[in-house]
């Protein structure tokens, strides 16, 4: 049977990118991966099914060995917000520190970066009951006419 092999330098694609990527792939194809020198890996793919072409396997693992490491980059770039986020959700959050620790709301003119609550600490809102009417009396007026 037909093998193919592609060879990927470590400098620029990590093991666990090459590995991802096989991942997907794995279906149609064995990967037998080996490092013959230092910072490259030496993929040969192999088809499970016989008649299976190796023509695009190339192009394709090459474009999916990209999105892997653009997401795998991409992941790192915003760890510290994931845990950000994660660490609020966890523990709530300190009133005092949220400006300070986001500084793209230092220079806020119409206040959107501004805490609800700060907005409505000092505002009372009062809500009437209106005139006439008692909600126990008509709830058990209710309750009594639907025979529950």
């Amino acid at each position: 049977m037909e093998t193919k092999t592609i060879t990927i330098d470590t400098n620029i694609y990590s093991l666990r990118a090459v590995l991802s990527t096989a991942y997907v792939f794995l279906n149609d194809y064995y990967f037998f991966l080996n490092q013959p020198e230092e910072g490259k890996i030496k993929i040969d793919i192999k088809p499970k099914e016989e008649g299976t072409s190796l023509d695009k396997i190339e192009g394709e693992f090459n474009n999916e060995l990209i999105n892997v490491g653009l997401r795998q980059k991409v992941f790192e770039e915003n760890r510290k917000v994931r845990e950000m986020i994660v660490n609020i959700a966890l523990n709530g959050i300190d009133k005092n520190s949220v400006v300070e620790e986001r500084p793209f709301c230092q220079n806020d003119p119409d206040g959107i970066s501004k805490r609800w609550e700060d907005s409505v600490s000092n505002t009372h809102i009062a809500i009437e009951k209106p005139k006439g009417v008692n909600f126990s009396a008509n709830f058990v007026k209710n309750k009594e006419k639907n025979g529950n």
